[in-house]
């Protein structure tokens, strides 16, 4: 068939054999190149089914949707949104359990984005609707569609909330996220951490309020009919649409976390079969200042006297020729930072903990419904 220019440069392309994947009915598919070490046909029906349930909970069925799977060692499990579809990357070792986030998360994209907005630095600074919205439901829908286990839903919930509460740039204010987004790991999470357990807050006072005849589920879709029906949603969209639900307590509540204030969380926030409980775990901690120093050539700089970084060898002065903090060592406590830096023309390795001060933050556990049920 012909195609224009426009859709040619939109295209994602695949050469070789690649493996396919088409859901009997509906307009999904799937296409990936290598050899997974997993079913990755399986995981194609697992993430068809829940693309049609999230069709049918925003009351908005996609037509067509497509996944392109790559093989990539150096970077696995990433991903990118396309027209209509997204391609993520697989290793080796990489298993299905750990792309059902990533596939749930993205997928949800086609139905909620960021607020509309003018610029990129707008758009970052709505990222605690879009991102953080998508993270809350990307636990939530699968597993009220059975695609996620009472573990899985908690093991998603849990890393959010300990990579959130350990992260020492808590109460960066939500317009300062846009200049220190792409510098700063522990700035770039923070849309999707503080956003995703906002709504799970404000899902609970909804709730509550209505005595359990509304949810954030029945603002969101009304708030995403809007822009089907072709009316902006924008900030004061958002606002409008709050208010409603809450009044001005809601606005107040609302503003107070973009101001940067911690989220905190009722024990029963995610419904009677879950409770909250405190487990210490270290603050995440480089040891050094890696903004300034990335800034600065990667010469180390601010680096902290008794810091897990000093002890392991890290001095002022080093330069880091690879490794440094990104997102995957934030959200894993068990995670080593492993440094190559040069020292007066000297190669060395440093490895160590990427934790300082223990804290004490809220994890939830499985308990024993009396009342028969765990929907959330």
């Amino acid at each position: 068939m012909d195609l224009t220019a426009e859709e040619l440069s939109s295209t994602y392309y695949m050469v070789g054999a690649p493996g396919q994947f088409t859901a009997p009915t509906g307009g999904f598919f799937a296409g990936w190149q290598g050899r997974p070490a997993f079913d990755m046909a399986g995981l194609m029906r697992w993430s068809a089914n829940l693309h049609g349930y999230y069709g049918t909970f925003f009351r908005d069925p996609k037509p067509v949707f497509g996944i392109f799977g790559r093989s990539n060692p150096s970077n696995p499990g990433s991903g990118v949104g396309l027209t209509n579809s997204f391609a993520f990357t697989f290793g080796d070792t990489t298993t299905a359990a750990e792309l059902k986030s990533m596939l749930a998360h993205e997928m949800l994209h086609v139905w909620v984005s960021s607020l509309d907005t003018v610029g990129d630095e707008d758009s970052l600074a709505g990222s605690w609707f879009g991102e953080g919205l998508a993270v809350y439901y990307q636990r939530t829908l699968p597993y009220r569609a059975g695609a996620l286990s009472a573990d899985e839903f908690l093991a998603d919930l849990n890393r959010t909330a300990s990579r959130y509460y350990t992260d020492s740039m808590i109460a960066t204010p939500n317009d300062r996220i846009p200049g220190a987004f792409w510098k700063d790991t522990r700035v770039r999470v923070l849309p999707y951490d503080r956003g995703s357990l906002y709504f799970a807050k404000l899902n609970a006072q909804i709730v509550r309020k209505s005595a359990g005849r509304r949810s954030l589920d029945d603002l969101v879709v009304s708030l995403l009919a809007e822009r089907r029906a072709g009316r902006p949603m924008t900030i004061d969209t958002w606002a409008t649409f709050l208010r409603r639900e809450l009044g001005d307590a809601g606005i107040t509540e609302w503003r107070a976390m973009l101001a940067g204030q911690p989220i905190e969380l009722a024990s029963d926030s995610f419904g009677p079969c879950f409770v909250k409980k405190t487990v210490p775990l270290g603050e995440f901690d480089m040891g050094y200042d890696f903004v300034a120093s990335n800034a600065n050539g990667r010469i180390v700089q601010g680096l902290k006297p008794g810091s897990n970084a000093a002890l392991a060898g890290l001095r002022n002065g080093d330069v880091v020729k690879k490794g440094g903090a990104g997102d995957a060592t934030q959200e894993d406590p068990r995670a080593m930072v492993m440094l190559q830096v040069e020292r007066a023309g000297r190669p060395i390795t440093i490895r160590y903990s990427a934790r300082g001060r223990s804290l004490l933050i809220p994890q939830w556990i499985t308990v024993h419904s009396r009342k028969g049920s765990c929907a959330l």
